[in-house]
Formats: C-alpha cells, structure tokens, sequence
C-alpha cells in the first residue's frame, strides 16, 4: 500500500495535533519534526517514536493500527523508510547532468536551488549534499537515494564517476 503523507505527519495528524502543539508538547527542537517531515532525517529518532506511541495511546488510538490500516505495517520505522522510498521516485531530477562550472553534484544542487531543497528532493540530510558538493566520495546514504529515483544504481554510479573525473581533472589544472 502506498501513502503519500510521511507517517510521522499522519499519526500526528490522527492525534488531532499540529507538528507546532506535537513539537510544544513532547519538547522536540523547532526543526526536528519539520526535518523527519520532509524525510532529511535518516529515520524517526526511538524518542520521537515513543512520543508518537504516547500521543496516540492519551487519544485512545493505537499507532501500529493506524499505521497497519494507512501503510500496511505496524513498524514506524518501515513505514518512513518506505514513504522515503516512495518520495524518491517523484524526485525531479534532471535526465542528465548538464555541463557547467563546478562539480557534477553542484550543478545538480543548482538544479534544485540550494542544498536543502536538493536534501529535500532526495530525502537525504543536507550534510550529506554538502559534503558531496566538495568531495569525490559520495555518502552511502546519498548513494542509495540517487539509486532509488529513476536513475537506479546506474545513474548514481554515472555520477560518482563523472564526479571523480571532475576531481581529477580538477587536480591536473593547478
């Protein structure tokens, strides 16, 4: 079954509460629930869990029942990672790099405007993004977000070697 809400977001939301009152109420940081929302957190911390499991038990629902019946799984953890999964595939990403200064990572950066809206395409931590942007070795977490949109592992081997072409060559030029 697939569900286009990120199930941290629905058992909020069938608690009756908004990300701001579930933030309020369970102490989580500003952005923390705003990062897992838009899927730049790796998985659902075992606190932001148990405050989900919380919420809902005050509000006489069951989070694995609710989550069973929208995701077909009562795990939260497998239910986010497949949401990921899910958001992935409709990454807009372009059909090829396109040629231009910087790095091939960059210049997809630049695609998307900024690397947080290029974490957030592929629900990856901006970290990972960054680090890329400036390095021939791609994070094993960005490696399979590339891997699960419609590049396929292909396309994300494409870029790790345009990307250590771009380093190398780079290196000749000084």
């Amino acid at each position: 079954m697939t569900a286009h809400e990120n199930p941290v977001d629905y058992l909020i939301r069938r608690c009756g509460l908004t990300r701001v009152a579930f933030t309020r109420e369970y102490k989580f940081g500003e952005n923390h629930l705003l990062l897992v929302a838009q899927g730049r957190k790796e998985r659902p911390s075992p606190r932001l869990e148990a405050a989900l499991a919380d919420a809902c038990t005050k509000r006489g629902l069951s989070a694995g029942a609710e989550l069973q019946e929208m995701y077909g799984t009562r795990d939260l953890q497998q239910a986010f990672q497949e949401w990921r999964s899910e958001q992935r595939l409709m990454a807009r990403l372009p059909q090829k790099v396109q040629p231009g200064t910087g790095s091939p990572m960059s210049r997809i950066v630049k695609h998307f405007g900024s690397i947080a809206q290029t974490a957030k395409a592929l629900r990856v931590r901006d970290i990972h993004v960054r680090t890329y942007m400036d390095s021939e070795r791609m994070p094993q977490p960005l490696f399979d977000a590339f891997a699960e949109t419609f590049w396929g592992e292909h396309g994300a081997r494409a870029l790790v070697e345009a990307q250590k072409r771009y380093f190398k060559d780079k290196g000749r030029k000084r």
